[in-house]
């Protein structure tokens, strides 16, 4: 149904009958997902209700690292927003310094251009986001990892007083985790870490339309010389045609006089009498 629609096949009566079956099939899949998602978390809720001092630190874990993969993306899309606007503003005042040498809609495409690359290249955008993201996931589960293969080694896993504990160790790694990498700290600290993003992106996208802007006045100036040459170069054309004009007018009357006097004239070629 889908490759019949994207590939504009009309609508007859094979797609009448074919359109109730994909959204039957669809609809199916849709609620098997959730069915099967529900099932998971309802089993991981009766196992940590059931056995709680052996999967309560599991399930400790899990939230702890969803926790703080949220606020570091909420974090880090902060930051990006607070950055992005600042340059736009900055930007904004810098168009007027430089819109007498380079052409508008030029100047508008290469600040979005260079804006988009130079905030991905300080790790301020959605790819770079979850990719950092995924590095600190990656970390956070070899930490926990290595802390679980302990915690099975030289604890109880069933005891109380263990589980409490390992509950403990995991919640100080979640805490410092989060002080680390997704609590926002003092604001003016915020502030500062923006302007200093913003200084850093500014002094990099000036340094790029100076240039170009320098080349295209380069190119300007020599576009001028090159059309004064051009606009001198058809009088020099003129003058010569001048020239050769009045030397034919010079030699046509000597030719003219040549042809009364006999001078000039070819003789007429002798014949020879038998």
């Amino acid at each position: 149904e889908i490759g019949l629609h994207y590939l504009a096949v009309s609508y007859n009566w094979f797609r009448k009958v074919l359109r109730p079956i994909f959204y039957f099939l669809f609809f199916l899949m849709i609620w098997l997902t959730i069915v099967t998602t529900g099932t998971i978390f309802v089993f991981c809720i009766l196992g940590v209700l059931v056995k709680a001092t052996l999967t309560g630190p599991y399930a400790l874990c899990v939230l702890g690292v969803l926790v703080v993969v949220v606020s570091v993306y909420v974090k880090r899309v902060k930051l990006m927003t607070r950055v992005s606007r600042a340059v736009t503003k900055r930007v904004v005042a810098y168009k007027n310094k430089v819109a007498d040498n380079m052409p508008k809609p030029l100047l508008d495409a290469m600040m979005a251009k260079y804006i988009t690359q130079s905030l991905h290249d300080h790790g301020l955008s959605f790819p770079k986001i979850v990719i950092n993201i995924v590095l600190m996931v990656i970390g956070l589960c070899a930490i926990f990892f290595f802390l679980f293969t302990g915690f099975e080694a030289f604890t109880d896993p069933t005891d109380l007083n263990s589980a409490l504990i390992n509950m403990g160790i995991i919640v100080g790694i979640i805490v410092a985790a989060y002080q680390i990498m997704a609590s926002d700290g003092d604001p003016s600290e915020m502030g500062h870490r923006v302007d200093m993003l913003t200084d850093s992106i500014m002094s990099q996208l000036e340094k790029i339309l100076d240039m170009i802007a320098e080349q295209i006045t380069r190119a300007r100036e020599l576009y001028d010389e090159l059309e004064g040459r051009n606009e001198e170069e058809p009088g020099a054309d003129e003058e010569s045609e001048y020239d050769d004009y009045d030397d034919d007018e010079e030699e046509e009357p000597l030719m003219r006089g040549a042809g009364r006097t006999g001078i000039g004239k070819p003789k007429p070629p002798m014949i020879k009498q038998v």
